[in-house]
């Protein structure tokens, strides 16, 4: 697999997440869906990070990763407050 097929799976397994979380939202589930929405939040971080070639820790919260990488590759400066 390369890149862009281990983002594509990573991407579905998100959105996977997502529909999930719609339907405990729906079923009034709340802890579920916070769950499935924070599992998919950082599958789609972990997406973006194998995306631009960057390897993916073995950690949950990747935020200041994709952070750091987004402004190193310039898509934008300065994203932290």
């Amino acid at each position: 697999m390369d890149n862009y097929e281990v983002t594509g799976s990573t991407v579905g397994r998100a959105e996977r997440c997502v529909r999930e979380a719609e339907q405990a939202f729906k079923e009034g589930d709340w802890n579920l869906t916070i769950r499935r929405v924070q599992e998919g939040v950082e599958l789609m971080m972990k997406a973006i990070l194998r995306f631009v070639g960057v390897e993916v820790p073995k950690m949950h919260d990747v935020a200041d990763i994709v952070i750091k990488k987004l402004e190193e590759k310039g898509v934008k400066k300065k994203l932290r407050s």
